[in-house]
């Protein structure tokens, strides 16, 4: 005895190789994408490089925001190399207030702990210290 429903795995398997064929193209879509992100991070981070040996050489630069304006100093840094900076500019600074310039110029945490964040990426920044 036959089903009366129609045979759909002919309709099924054209289904699925064209869900695969998508899975391809979105895999190669986002390896150009990680491939652009590294490298937009690298030079990123080669800039901040360059920053940081401008910074020594000739003192801490302005601040790159009129007043008023939302503060862009620490845009797309990591904490570590936000706390650099800063110690830099002002090495007598304590973690407390470190912390505050950080929220007051609207540094983003990423939804940490802000006084614990600051004290694991001090620890980071001493023992880089001692390493030197």
């Amino acid at each position: 005895m036959q089903s009366q429903f129609p045979d759909i795995r002919n309709d099924l398997k054209d289904r699925m190789n064209e869900t695969q064929r998508e899975i391809e193209r979105l895999t190669n879509e986002r390896a150009k994408i990680d491939e652009k992100l590294q490298s937009a991070a690298s030079k990123l981070a080669a800039l901040r490089a360059v920053h940081l040996i401008e910074d020594e050489r000739f003192g801490p630069s302005l601040s790159l925001y009129a007043k008023g304006e939302k503060s862009y100093r620490f845009a797309g840094m990591n904490l570590t190399t936000a706390l650099r900076v800063i110690r830099n500019e002002q090495p007598e600074i304590s973690k407390k207030k470190a912390k505050v310039i950080l929220e007051n110029e609207g540094f983003d945490f990423r939804g940490k702990n802000h006084g614990q964040a600051v004290h694991f990426a001090w620890v980071v920044l001493e023992r880089s210290k001692k390493k030197q």
